[in-house]
């Protein structure tokens, strides 16, 4: 004689198993969301720092760092001071400067974060339009809520005069 399998259908059992897979289904998404919606604050960060900076808007680039912000520039130590010096430089008046960013590596925990990135700006000044590249990394912190820039260190990789 053989053993015989019986399969007793249990509802709640069932219920209970459905309710569990749908809340891992929800959580597993709800964890991506805040991640990726935390990558992207980070990087917002970022650009809007960047777009402050090509329009010469000194006091909101710099609510975008903290206190003890610094610049590695190509070889060259810079704070927020210098920074500010440097852009509040008189412009030609067709000056206009836009970046793009190719993000490629971000890492955060709940109060810190590192980006990569490549910045290219596209600049018009005296006549002239540039292409400029730069290898990108940055730290930032987050204040009371805010991510704020608290390093940056920024390697030129290649200037092209556009004809």
């Amino acid at each position: 004689m053989g053993a015989t399998l019986i399969l007793e259908y249990k509802p709640f059992a069932m219920k209970f198993y459905a309710i569990l897979a749908i809340f891992f289904l929800f959580s597993g998404n709800c964890a991506f969301s805040q991640k990726h919606n935390g990558t992207e604050q980070v990087q917002q960060v970022i650009v809007s720092f960047f777009d402050a900076l090509a329009k010469g808007e000194t006091a909101k680039m710099s609510s975008y760092c903290t206190m003890d912000f610094l610049l590695l520039e190509n070889g060259e130590q810079w704070n927020t001071d210098t920074l500010v010096r440097k852009i509040s430089a008189p412009r030609p008046s067709d000056y206009y400067r836009t970046n793009q960013f190719f993000f490629f590596n971000s890492r955060f925990s709940l109060k810190q974060a590192t980006l990569h990135y490549l910045n290219t700006a596209f600049i018009k000044s005296n006549g002239k339009q540039l292409k400029i590249e730069w290898l990108e990394s940055a730290g930032l912190l987050k204040i009371h809520g805010n991510w704020k820039l608290q390093w940056m260190h920024s390697t030129l990789k290649s200037k092209i005069e556009i004809h």
